[in-house]
C-alpha cells in the first residue's frame, strides 16, 4: 500500500470516527497506541542500526524507567503514534506493561505528517539524505502542505523543494499522470519520468540502491566496532584515512553533493505560482 492510499484510508477512518476526547491524555497503555508507519514513519525499513537503537532505548524501561513522551494523534477511535516509533518498540522489547507518557498533537492529518517528519529530520537518530528526500516527496504528493512548510518539516533546502514541486507539476500537467500514480513513484523515478526517460535502466532508484548497500556496510561496521566508532570519532576518522587516503576528499565531495541544493529540472519558475 502506498503512502497516499494509506493516508486516504486513514482520512476515511477519521471522518467516520468520533472527535478526540475533551481531555488530552498524559499517559496511555502501550498496546492501545496504534501505528500507521506508511503515513507517519518517515524512515525506511529498520536496519541493524535502527534495531541497535531500539535495544539501547529498551535498557531504560527494563530498569523500570519510562522514556521521553511519545507524540500521539487522534485517528477517529484511537490514538496513533506520530513520533516515538522506536520508543514504542523499545517498550515492547522490554515487556513494559504500565502506561507510558504521551503528548498530543492537535492539528490536521497533513500537519501531523509534516510534524512527524520535522521531528525525525532534526537531532534524533539522524535521517539520511535519501530518507529526507523520500520524506519531502511523500509530503509533496500526499499532503497539501506548502513548499515552505515542507522545507521546514523535511530539512531539505528551498531550492531543492522548488525543483521537486516543478517535477510534480510537470508530471501532472505535461505527462498527464494522476496524483495517485505520482505518489506511487520514488523521487528518483519521478525525476526520470519528468525528464522523459522511462527505460528500466533509467528508472532504477539510485538513492534506494545506495541506501541499501550503505546500510549493509554500516551494519558490518557496527557489528565489528560496536560503540567504539561512535564514541571515538577521531580514532575512527584516522582509521578510515589509513584504510583509504582518498576517502576524506570523497566524503567531503559526497556530503556537499547531498545537501539538496541542486534543482533537478532546470526550468524558469513562474512568479505567479504558489510553488
Amino acid at each position: 500500500m502506498s503512502a497516499l492510499e494509506a493516508k486516504l484510508e486513514l482520512e476515511k477512518a477519521i471522518a467516520a470516527g468520533s472527535p478526540p476526547p475533551a481531555e488530552a491524555p498524559r499517559k496511555l497503555l502501550v498496546g492501545s497506541i496504534q501505528q500507521f508507519p506508511e503515513v507517519f514513519q518517515p524512515r525506511g525499513p529498520a536496519g541493524y542500526a535502527s534495531n541497535a537503537h531500539v535495544r539501547d532505548l529498551a535498557k531504560a524501561p527494563k530498569g523500570g524507567h519510562a522514556l521521553d513522551a511519545i507524540t500521539v494523534f487522534w485517528v477517529g477511535s484511537d490514538w496513533a503514534v506520530i513520533d516515538g516509533h522506536h520508543r514504542l518498540q523499545a517498550y515492547g522489547a522490554a515487556g513494559w506493561r504500565d502506561e507510558v507518557p504521551v503528548k498530543v498533537f492537535s492539528g490536521s492529518l497533513d500537519e501531523a505528517m509534516g510534524y512527524a517528519g520535522r521531528l525525525n529530520s532534526g537531532v534524533k537518530m539522524l535521517m539520511s539524505n535519501p530518507e529526507k528526500k523520500a520524506l519531502a516527496w511523500r509530503l509533496s504528493t500526499c499532503t497539501k502542505l506548502s513548499k515552505a512548510r515542507i522545507v521546514r518539516d523535511s530539512g531539505m533546502s528551498d531550492g531543492f523543494m522548488a525543483g521537486m514541486f516543478r517535477t510534480r507539476t510537470k508530471l501532472l500537467k505535461e505527462k498527464g499522470m494522476s496524483l495517485t500514480d505520482i505518489a506511487g513513484l520514488s523521487w528518483h523515478e519521478a525525476q526520470k519520468r519528468a525528464a522523459g526517460s522511462t527505460t528500466e535502466a533509467d528508472t532504477i532508484d539510485r538513492d534506494a540502491w545506495l541506501e541499501e548497500k550503505a546500510q549493509v556496510m554500516a551494519n558490518n561496521i557496527l557489528k565489528a566496532l560496536g560503540k567504539q566508532g561512535q564514541q571515538k570519532h577521531e580514532v575512527l576518522a584516522r582509521a578510515l584515512e589509513i584504510y583509504d587516503s582518498r576517502l576524506p576528499d570523497s566524503l567531503r565531495e559526497f556530503w556537499n553533493d547531498e545537501r539538496g541544493e541542486v534543482e533537478f529540472i532546470a526550468e524558469p519558475s513562474d512568479p505567479n505560482s504558489e510553488f
